[in-house]
């Protein structure tokens, strides 16, 4: 159930940041954007795997949270961090004050 919803959240985060630079840039900076979040998803589930591996067994504590279920939710508060930071004019009024 984590890893699903990791997922969804990750769908409307690519959806939502598309949209955004596709009105201020361009499509093909909001594409760009898009394989960026990628890459960075697929390398940092892959890095996230191999730390919580070392310290969870497989299985995981339970039928929703095994070791991916665990990893995926390393990975995105780990990503809302870098994403909050890299992103942060999207964040931002013009007086530069949080939305």
């Amino acid at each position: 159930m984590i890893s699903v919803l990791v997922f969804f959240l990750h769908i409307v985060f690519a959806i939502y940041i598309l949209i955004k630079t596709s009105k201020q840039d361009s499509i093909k900076t909001g594409l760009l954007n898009i394989v960026f979040i990628i890459i960075i998803f697929s390398v940092g589930w892959t890095i996230s795997t191999m730390f919580v591996k070392l310290f969870v067994p497989s299985e995981g504590f339970g039928k929703d949270l095994d070791a991916d279920g665990i990893a995926l939710a390393i990975l995105a508060i780990a990503e809302y961090f870098f994403y909050r930071r890299y992103y942060k004019d999207l964040w931002t009024t013009e007086d530069g004050t949080e939305k």
